[in-house]
């Protein structure tokens, strides 16, 4: 039995390191133009829109891949279709820090383009500093609605039914621009499990290995 559950632990963790995940990526225009130079930044944003394997959330990761100067300090999301039912948690990187709601409450200029913020998913960065700067990203998991799946979030992007939005400043010539994420997506992205999620299969694993074994105890010979 001992062997049965070595081998059936190491199938579970196999899985959930190779496939436990699927993604895809979308950039982002800038919507207010109201610096040549720093609308330019928006060249360099990313979200990674990721399923985080167990079907009831999807998580967004924000990125800022360039070296232009300019921080993500505001993430908004457009929600048409009411996919996105909750706020789940904020998983900040060393040196960001985002917290829920945002200020602006709405993203700026956005009713230019009918993006209607869904407030109670807004987060924000406790500062320029804390926000995403380049090298940095933050994720931002949600909960989905009853019934719904990692694929209508993807159908809905694809559309324009969701839509990410996000606020920035911190730029070389001052400023705050807004940018509205794209409705095609790049390209998969290669993503990993949660590790909260391996961690705890592990744990699992282990109390049951443990529960297994018998202590053993010496025969005296006589």
């Amino acid at each position: 039995m001992r062997k049965i559950l070595i081998a059936a632990c190491a199938a579970f963790l196999g899985f959930m390191t190779t496939a436990a995940e699927a993604g895809f990526q979308y950039g982002f225009s800038c919507i207010t133009n109201r610096n040549v130079s720093n609308a330019s930044v928006g060249s360099q944003l990313k979200v990674d829109v990721i399923d985080p394997g167990w079907g009831n959330q999807v998580r967004f990761e924000f990125t800022n891949t360039g070296a232009k100067a300019g921080s993500i300090t505001d993430i908004y999301f457009h929600d048409a279709n009411n996919l996105l039912a909750s706020f789940g948690w904020i998983q900040n990187q060393t040196g960001v820090n985002f917290v829920t709601g945002a200020n602006p409450a709405t993203l700026s200029d956005g009713s230019a383009v009918g993006f209607v913020t869904d407030t109670p998913l807004n987060t924000q960065s406790t500062s320029i500093a804390y926000g995403v700067n380049p090298g940095e990203k933050v994720g931002i998991t949600l909960n989905l609605g009853a019934g719904k799946m990692f694929s209508d979030v993807i159908a809905a992007i694809s559309t324009g039914a969701i839509r990410m939005g996000v606020e920035m400043t911190g730029f070389s010539y001052l400023g705050t621009e807004s940018f509205v994420s794209t409705t095609t997506n790049t390209s998969p992205v290669p993503v990993t499990p949660e590790p909260s999620a391996l961690a705890l299969g592990g744990l699992a694993c282990l109390g049951l290995l443990r529960r297994r074994r018998k202590p053993t105890t010496e025969v005296e010979q006589v």
